[in-house]
């Protein structure tokens, strides 16, 4: 089972079918059960059994995630797979201590996958959609996976099975997130 914490502002905004149904689909599509639990939920605790962790991306603009203490322990405290998307990448560098830059970008745009890894798989360049304001400057902590012109679009924790992708891989590029949920089922 996947646990999918939605970002957004608040439970079930106007954002939510575009960030997190998008996600939703590609793990129902995958076969694997799922629970949506929003960041400022009370039940975000680990109640049930899940093999694997998705941080849904948000809008543009929407960073009240970046607020969420209890979010950022739950991401450093547990030993399952994570994934940021977007978003959900920006939390995943907040929580390990990295730095977050200003950087908007918008549409489709290459990215360079510079070392092979499970969810990213071989080197080589591929056409990702884009929709951001911040990026991470990662630190120590993470592996750089993927590139752009602009900078890092990839990372994993050096120790962690944590991932976190700047592009929105539900556009275009749902093989990422099934090479995910694939890597949590092992």
């Amino acid at each position: 089972m996947i646990l999918i914490i939605d970002l957004c502002w608040k439970e079930d905004s106007l954002s939510k079918p575009e960030f997190v149904d998008p996600i939703v689909d590609i793990v129902k599509s995958s076969g694997e059960q799922f629970r949506i639990v929003h960041h400022l939920s009370k039940d975000l605790k680990f109640q049930e059994k899940f093999n694997g962790i998705i941080l849904c991306g948000t809008a543009l603009k929407d960073n009240e995630f970046r607020k969420n203490e209890h979010l950022f322990s739950i991401i450093t405290e547990t030993k399952l797979p994570v994934m940021g998307i977007c978003a959900g990448m920006q939390a995943v560098a907040l929580a390990y201590g990295a730095k977050l830059a200003e950087s908007y970008e918008t549409g489709m745009n290459g990215i360079r996958i510079i070392k092979e890894d499970e969810v990213l798989g071989e080197q080589r360049t591929i056409q990702a959609y884009k929709l951001h304001g911040m990026r991470m400057v990662p630190g120590e902590n993470f592996i750089v996976l993927a590139e752009s012109d602009k900078g890092q679009e990839a990372v994993r924790h050096s120790v962690m099975p944590v991932w976190g992708v700047l592009f929105h891989p539900e556009v275009r590029n749902e093989w990422v997130v099934r090479n995910f949920i694939n890597y949590c089922s092992r």
